[in-house]
């Protein structure tokens, strides 16, 4: 199976501090402990290696992001995906 969330940030470079602080800021809407192994996730990193966003996808419609702010901490929010099916366009 695949690695823990933690495993896979180190091994790309994260530094363990930066991991444990960045599940600690996702505790607020999600816990990595309940990850799950086909969960999706991308890393976005600066110039220097740091990082500065996260997503966490668990399922089709429901994202987790993380991003940097200026001050370092991190901004959690939750979002949600549109599926483009049940969206209705309307033009005048």
């Amino acid at each position: 199976g695949k690695r823990p969330v933690y495993s896979e940030l180190v091994a790309c470079g994260i530094t363990p501090s930066e991991v444990l602080y960045l599940a600690k800021s996702f505790k607020k809407v999600f816990d990595f402990r309940n990850a799950r192994p086909d969960d999706r996730y991308q890393i976005y990193l600066t110039n220097d290696n740091n990082l500065h966003k996260f997503t966490y996808r668990r399922d089709p419609l429901d994202e987790y992001v993380a991003e940097r702010s200026p001050n370092g901490d991190f901004h959690i929010f939750k979002q949600e995906i549109l599926r483009a099916q049940n969206l209705n366009w309307s033009f005048p």
